[in-house]
């Protein structure tokens, strides 16, 4: 019954999507605002009917509805809560369906942050949004692969036919996923890729109208920086995620879905940059109205990736028929715009003739140029593995290749240019400069050129942290007994016991590791290994961590002799490592910076007036008791 409701749901979106599109190409057409705002309804039906969709997922995974394909295989019986909900993205359905929501219900958003611009803007962007929607919609009631209420079927040996089979209970959720960053990052890192989607919806518009302006710049900074927040959050709780889950010490492997991620994420760093020179010097429309739909395109290429099974990754799912059909779709997203700008070009060019171009115009540009030269660069990295060799054998390459042309070669320069890049002038007769002693210059734009610069001292962070746990962390297998200890670095580790415990839906190994600093303290770290219920044959490890400014000491229990007397320790110092994620922390809470000046610079703005409008009344008021 979950799955019909589901499906209802679906087909209920795909019409509404569809006659959302063609509202908003009759309103271009008629400049009528009464086809514009049905076009809104629907759109408002469309997210409704997703949203039905997600509940009646999100209800079958928390009821244990067995009948259905998604449920079975991502979720059981003694999953706990909150992994059952992560059980929703879990899967390549349902991932599909959450995106599919998030596109919808942002995208709306942003149609409706246009009710008061010009009837083609908003056409244009309802239409763009429409046709997303709809296409994910359309894909999810079309393709069994990509159904979230697919029935859970079986195939008699006998008769070799296919019939509704419900198990007793579900596989399980992958034990690498039954991590709490599960329940995060996925959401924050599709969330991301929705506001990328209501970008280039607001490019779209802006293309129809045949207007990028400064007024139109302003209001796609504010869905450009948004979207690259959360997709910086997303790549950072997943490298978090890798760092503590997978035993292995490392918080980036250069994996083809990490690459994924990471692709939009460098375009729509060199569009922030290319925005901030649009907005003072006019010039780099084109330039930026490039990088939006790319970075858009990105997510859409990220997501073929990871789903069509062409690249093997331990994150990616299975090959399937999502892949060809996203790629056709990627193929017709990325002609259409080309159209749409070659047909627009005028709208891409300055009102006026270009400035001077000075130092500061130079960085930027230089700045947007190595980002998309590093997205070049890790795509063809990943895409590497689709091409034979002479050999015949397919074509490897090692996290060396990314570390030497991505890291060495291009990320250098460009940590040089974020150093220098606040000190860079602006060439020919720019804007005014406030005067040294004005606030508003190192605030900036609302609050911009403070973001920024918040943002460039979590670059410079990440870089400190990468080099010193990659140029001088050190690694220690140790065996040891119980009551043994062995030196790793400045510490004296000594295994004080083993002990079996057991979970909701797993049982594991703990080892409790008494760690001696060099300050005399001693701190007692449990790392785990896990064998769930589900997945007998698989081994997770829990590591345990101890972190401060200085150094991580990292410790994972790798395993035991036969007897069970002794246990092997993988022992690991990072230097700096922390510095990664205060980085990281730094560089999302810049993108911040300008929505936090903005309220409370609107909200000192906001007290005078309220003040004069006060004192204006009570004078008013003094006057009226005069005259009478």
């Amino acid at each position: 019954m979950t799955g019909e409701f589901g499906n209802y749901g679906l087909m209920a979106a795909v019409l509404a999507a569809a006659g959302a599109l063609v509202a908003a190409i009759a309103a271009a057409r008629f400049r009528s605002a009464a086809w514009i705002a049905r076009a809104r309804s629907l759109l408002v039906l469309v997210v409704a009917a997703l949203t039905v969709c997600a509940a009646a997922l999100a209800s079958a995974i928390l009821g244990d509805s067995f009948d259905l394909a998604s449920v079975v295989r991502y979720s059981e019986r003694a999953l706990p809560v909150g992994y059952k909900l992560a059980a929703f993205w879990a899967g390549q359905a349902g991932s599909m369906l959450l995106w599919a929501w998030m596109i919808a219900a942002v995208g709306l958003a942003a149609v409706v942050a246009l009710r008061k611009r010009d009837l083609a803007e908003q056409a244009g962007a309802a239409a763009a949004v429409a046709t997303i929607a709809g296409f994910f919609a359309a894909l999810m009631l079309l393709v069994s692969d990509a159904n979230p209420f697919s029935p859970m079927m079986a195939v008699d040996p006998a008769t070799q036919e296919a019939f509704l089979y419900v198990p007793p209970d579900g596989d399980g959720l992958n034990p690498m996923l039954q991590d709490p960053a599960m329940m995060a990052h996925p959401p924050i890192l599709f969330l991301g890729y929705a506001g990328f989607a209501a970008a280039f919806a607001l490019l779209i518009g802006g293309l129809a109208a045949g207007r990028l302006d400064g007024d139109w710049l302003r209001r796609i900074r504010r869905w450009v920086l948004g979207s690259w927040v959360l997709l910086t959050a997303g790549i950072l709780l997943g490298s978090w995620w890798a760092y503590v889950e997978l035993g292995w010490g490392g918080y980036w492997a250069w994996d083809p879905v990490e690459n994924a991620s990471l692709l939009p994420w460098l375009t729509a760093t060199a569009l922030l940059h290319t925005m901030v020179v649009q907005r003072s010097r006019g010039i780099f429309r084109g330039l930026t109205a490039g990088l939006i739909a790319l970075t858009f395109l990105l997510c859409i290429f990220g997501t073929y990736l990871t789903r069509s099974g062409v690249i093997q990754s331990v994150h990616s799912f299975g090959k399937s028929q999502v892949g060809s059909v996203l790629l056709t779709f990627l193929v017709a997203a990325t002609a259409a715009s080309v159209v749409l700008m070659v047909a627009r070009r005028k709208a891409l060019v300055a009102e006026k003739a270009a400035p001077q171009w000075g130092v500061r115009e130079t960085v930027f540009f230089a700045v947007a140029s190595i980002m998309v030269l590093m997205m070049l660069v890790t795509a063809a990295g990943t895409l590497c593995p689709l091409f034979a060799g002479t050999d015949g054998a397919r074509v490897a390459v090692e996290q060396a290749f990314y570390n030497h042309y991505v890291l060495e070669l291009l990320g250098l320069p460009l940590l040089a240019l974020v150093l220098f890049s606040p000190f860079a002038p602006y060439g020919g007769t720019g804007k005014v400069i406030p005067s040294r002693g004005d606030l508003r210059r190192w605030l900036g734009p609302g609050g911009a050129r403070l973001g920024a610069q918040v943002s460039h001292l979590g670059v410079i962070a990440i870089a400190v942290g990468v080099a010193g746990s990659g140029l001088f962390g050190t690694e220690q297998v140790v065996r040891l007994a119980e009551g043994q200890s062995a030196s790793v670095g400045r510490y004296t580790v000594t295994l004080q016991g083993l002990e079996d415990i057991r979970g909701g839906n797993y049982g594991a190994t703990e080892a409790a590791v008494a760690v001696a600093w060099p300050g005399g303290q001693t701190e007692v770290l449990r790392p785990q290994q896990r064998r769930y219920n589900k997945s007998r044959d698989m081994v997770n490890h829990e590591i345990a961590l101890a972190s401060s400014l200085r150094e991580d000491l990292y410790v994972a229990l790798a395993g035991g002799d036969e007897k069970g007397e002794t246990v092997y320790l993988k022992v690991m110092v990072k230097p700096l490592l922390i510095w990664i994620w205060i980085g990281g922390i730094t560089l999302a809470l810049g993108g911040l910076v300008p929505r936090l000046i903005a309220a409370l610079w609107g909200a000192a703005a906001r007290a005078p007036a309220e003040e004069r409008r006060c004192v204006s009344g009570k004078v008013a008021a003094l006057g009226a008791g005069r005259q009478r």
